[in-house]
């Protein structure tokens, strides 16, 4: 699986649009930072790894930019930053997790249908050397039958499921048993997603979160994978990716997973 930015856009408008509420951007103000976002990054909108005066104004307005739609929770500023993403490899069943924010971005993903000519069944990599179908397993026992429990020359032992064989350490595991359905095959899709409110979204809910588990095993690691690239191509961005607005201890910012709800009965929630 490969999750990679391709292009990010839209720096210009986020960053006058925040002057723009306060009635503080003048004309001269306008140019110089469409000068630094010029000069600061690379036709991808990626940040230039060479240090610089622009790179540096660059990063101020946009540390500002962002900082300023957390805090105040101004998700329009940030929805004018457009994250693009590409997905190799994520199985069905995880991408089902990601696409079910389709209102939140606009997304081509695959066809399902089955490849002209393939003449075995293609799984992603996680799901690779966990699951084996009928056919697999058939041709592995010289077609001797179908076993409910089967040891194979190298010592690894099956367990006989509806729709094919599952490792027996994965037996009761229930995202790798699904991954014998359609939803194993690999796929791939690329979308656009508005940084404010809708990636920051989509990460908090999808990513590795210590307090439960709200996707599919793969998908958690595409988002955390997404948020490394990220932080590579513009640090900012994928430095507060996760990040909220607490106003406790004079105001910070914190990984959303982090902060707890405290209700009038001290309960967490």
């Amino acid at each position: 699986m490969e999750v990679n930015i391709v292009e990010i856009s839209g720096y210009v408008t986020a960053i006058c649009s925040m002057y723009m509420t306060n009635r503080n951007l003048p004309p001269e103000r306008k140019e110089h930072i469409i000068e630094v976002v010029e000069k600061a990054t690379n036709r991808y909108g990626f940040i230039n790894k060479k240090n610089s005066t622009e790179k540096n104004a660059f990063l101020a307005y946009l540390e500002k930019t962002i900082t300023y739609g957390i805090k105040h929770e101004h998700h329009q500023i940030l929805k004018f930053i457009d994250v693009h993403i590409h997905m190799e490899g994520l199985h069905r069943a995880a991408q089902d997790d990601y696409d079910a924010h389709a209102k939140r971005l606009e997304i081509i993903r695959s066809t399902t249908r089955t490849i002209k000519g393939a003449n075995h069944a293609e799984f992603s990599n996680f799901y690779k050397d966990k699951v084996m179908t009928f056919d697999e397993m058939y041709e592995y026992l010289n077609g001797s039958g179908m076993h409910e429990n089967v040891r194979l020359y190298d010592e690894t032992q099956w367990v006989k499921k509806p729709w094919g064989y599952v490792l027996k350490e994965h037996e009761n595991n229930p995202d790798v048993v699904r991954g014998l359905t359609p939803l194993g095959m690999s796929s791939e899709n690329i979308s656009k997603v508005p940084y404010g409110e809708h990636l920051q979204h989509i990460y908090n809910l999808r990513r590795r979160n210590p307090k439960g588990k709200n996707a599919n095993p793969e998908l958690q690691t595409a988002m955390e994978v997404l948020r490394e690239d990220l932080a590579v191509k513009c640090p900012p961005l994928g430095f507060y990716l996760g990040k909220v607005w607490v106003e406790s201890g004079g105001g910070h910012y914190a990984e959303k997973n982090n902060v707890y709800m405290v209700s009038k009965d001290d309960e967490v929630i």
